[in-house]
């Protein structure tokens, strides 16, 4: 056990800001009282430090100090190294650290290595290394192969490894066999293979076909099986038809069934009710029984309305509802507010506030600024502020201005700062300068730095060069490189 007094004083020993002891003393620390020690903790600040992990990530990930052990995080430090796993990597999965063992990891690593997964897909999903074990792992990769599931397929779904097991996943094939879902269906959502269980998914099928679901609904939305329950799935539709939702707009948002609450959903409606909103808006966005919560709602609408936005922004974005934080919500509105950002603005974007977190919008105002990006500009994409990293952005920045594209270009295209990733650009750059693609197509098309994928693009060049599409090749087909899958 540690106290709040012995925390603050190994945290101010090793060096983190005050500002970030503040944050780390105001969070819900139950795990880490409980169970950190004062020169436990002491001793993993020291490991991390030679391992340059960034303050700022250990303040966001303090299970690594209460769950975590000094000795085995730098054992878990030297096999992570010797499979070239970067520092910003463990550090967007500090669980790794906390939870993993240095034994354990190096096996799955085997594991993994036998069946020639490729390193990106480990890297973009290390909880298969704390989540998975490696005896299991091969167990489920003897029921996959059995079942063909291609090696591409499970790269893109590590979850299935890090959370399935081989004996239920073999159970859930025959479940789903038996309601004759498509092999292709599947491979499109291998996590009903982590989180389902066939017993369930059994019962989940019945109360579908009871409500007349069709079975290509289903298909398109499997999460209702890996995330539902029978019985609340057979509440939720009694709650909806109470509300007179149509089963057509049900059928379109499944979600609502895989994640929502019936008792919730009903208090939801009640709100909603009180505010107004009608129906249809409901309808269009589902999404806001599936994931919100009552009172959180309410509390939104509480600031919204302080903040004088229109009715008219909140149904036109009630995502805003769903995934907010009134707490955050105003925070964030007190950092635009002081950016001179309209209110008619914020309105037209109210994604912002549903996705957004009040400091790092104000970092990505810095990052902005220090690269003179107009307002203007910002204020026609304000979804950066929602998406991007501000951290990220500078590494950005750094990649465009090494391949000489234009301040200018970047506002014409912002989407690249929200939801690019700078290690990919650069990548990106590489492939498309391999083609001979000249700057000035690229600089008309940026968006295929944000959306498109290296790997990918290089496949679809096999593609066009195998049909002779020629060389000079144009916008449009830079376009191609971010949508065809």
């Amino acid at each position: 056990m540690i106290t709040v007094d012995e925390l603050e004083n190994v945290l101010r020993e090793s060096n983190i800001s005050e500002d970030c002891i503040s944050r780390i003393l105001k969070k819900d620390n139950k795990g880490l009282f409980k169970h950190g020690n004062a020169k436990e903790i002491e001793k993993i600040f020291k490991v991390l430090d030679k391992h340059e992990i960034n303050k700022e990530a250990i303040g966001n990930c303090l299970s690594v100090l209460a769950y975590g052990k000094a000795e085995e995080i730098e054992k878990i430090f030297e096999v992570l190294g010797k499979y070239e796993i970067k520092q910003e990597t463990i550090e967007n999965c500090l669980s790794v650290l906390a939870h993993g063992k240095a034994e354990e990891i190096e096996k799955i690593f085997a594991v993994l290595g036998k069946h020639e997964i490729n390193k990106e897909a480990i890297k973009n999903c290390l909880s298969v290394l704390v989540q998975g074990k490696a005896e299991e792992i091969e167990k489920i990769f003897e029921v996959l192969d059995k079942q063909k599931i291609k090696q591409e397929t499970i790269e893109n779904c590590l979850i299935v490894l890090a959370l399935g097991k081989a004996k239920e996943i073999e159970k859930i094939f025959a479940v789903l066999g038996k309601y004759e879902i498509k092999q292709e269906t599947i491979e499109n959502c291998l996590s009903v293979l982590a989180r389902g269980k066939a017993e369930e998914i059994e019962k989940i099928f019945e109360v579908l076909d009871k409500q007349k679901v069709q079975q290509e609904t289903t298909e398109s939305c499997l999460s209702v099986l890996a995330l539902g329950k029978a019985k609340e799935i057979k509440k939720i539709f009694e709650v909806l038809g109470k509300y007179e939702i149509k089963q057509e707009i049900i059928e379109n948002c499944l979600s609502v069934l895989a994640r929502g609450k019936a008792e919730e959903i009903e208090k939801i409606f009640e709100v909603l009710d009180k505010h107004e909103i009608k129906k249809e808006t409901v309808e269009n966005c589902l999404s806001v029984l599936a994931y919100g919560k009552a009172e959180e709602i309410e509390k939104i609408f509480e600031v919204l309305d302080k903040h004088e936005i229109k009715q008219e922004a909140i149904e036109n974005c009630l995502f805003v509802l769903a995934q907010g934080k009134a707490k955050e919500i105003e925070k964030m509105f007190e950092v635009l507010e002081k950016q001179k950002i309209k209110k008619e603005t914020i309105g037209n974007c109210l994604i912002v506030l549903a996705q957004g977190k009040a400091r790092e919008i104000e970092k990505i105002f810095a990052v902005l600024d220090k690269h003179e990006i107009k307002q203007e500009t910002i204020e026609n994409c304000l979804s950066v502020l929602a998406r991007g990293k501000a951290e990220e952005i500078e590494k950005i920045f750094e990649v465009l201005d090494k391949h000489e594209i234009k301040q200018e270009t970047t506002e014409n295209c912002l989407s690249v700062l929200a939801l690019g990733k700078a290690e990919e650009i650069g990548k990106i750059f590489e492939v498309l300068d391999k083609h001979e693609i000249k700057q000035e197509a690229i600089e008309n098309c940026l968006s295929v730095l944000a959306h498109g994928k290296a790997e990918e693009i290089e496949k679809i060049f096999e593609v066009l060069d195998k049909k002779r599409i020629k060389k000079e090749r144009n916008n449009r087909e830079l376009f191609k490189c971010t949508s065809i899958r």
